[in-house]
């Protein structure tokens, strides 16, 4: 469990909403190295989506193997989508994968992230790239 600066200003803004006041007492506890996985797991029990911003995620997304029901693959293959801590390289995640997975047999590789679709035709539209290019002139300045 890692405490990144984003998650915690995150974690201490919503913690002043309404249905988040529950979050406040906790959070200084995820600070400690001692108490913070212990708070995690409290916050996971309350709510997943909180607390998958304080752990890397991994969906199995992707599974393949034998042709029919009754016959034993001599292969598999399982794609995971790994949703990493802004901290953590991919490297120490591979070794993590391939210490849970514990068997040489397996080979445990990192595959390129594919590029993103190219956007629909429709979006090369007269009326579409008006839209797109005003949304660019009056979208306020990120801070």
């Amino acid at each position: 469990m890692r405490l990144n600066t984003t998650t915690r200003r995150y974690l201490h803004a919503i913690a002043k909403l309404p249905d988040y006041r529950w979050l406040e007492p906790p959070l200084p506890r995820l600070e400690n190295s001692g108490t913070a996985n212990a708070v995690a797991n409290q916050i996971r029990a309350r709510d997943a989506e909180l607390a998958a911003m304080l752990r890397t995620t991994v969906s199995p997304t992707m599974l393949s193997a034998g042709i029919k029901i009754n016959v034993i693959p001599n292969t598999a293959e399982a794609q995971l989508d790994i949703r990493r801590l802004p901290n953590e390289t991919q490297r120490r995640i591979l070794e993590r994968v391939r210490r849970m997975v514990h068997d040489p047999a397996v080979e445990v590789r990192a595959r390129l992230a594919r590029k993103c679709p190219r956007p629909s035709p429709a979006a090369s539209r007269p009326a579409l790239r008006g839209h797109a290019q005003t949304f660019t002139h009056t979208a306020p300045p990120r801070s």
